[in-house]
């Protein structure tokens, strides 16, 4: 998967920044249909999913 976005973000920055993006409103509705977590283990799984991104691709 990492081979994928790193082809693509050299073929076509602005492409992978759209991917990235469905792939953050993904994350939202998997982190907002878990009603059973506590908002605040929500936010912690929101946030290494974040440190993670992050760190594979600064923008």
């Amino acid at each position: 998967m990492q081979k994928l976005y790193w082809k693509v973000m050299e073929e076509d920055p602005l492409c992978l920044k759209m991917m990235m993006t469905s792939t953050m409103r993904n994350v939202n509705f998997f982190a907002n249909d878990l009603t059973r977590l506590s908002g605040s283990l929500r936010v912690l799984i929101l946030h290494i999913f974040l440190s993670m991104r992050e760190a594979e691709f600064p923008i």
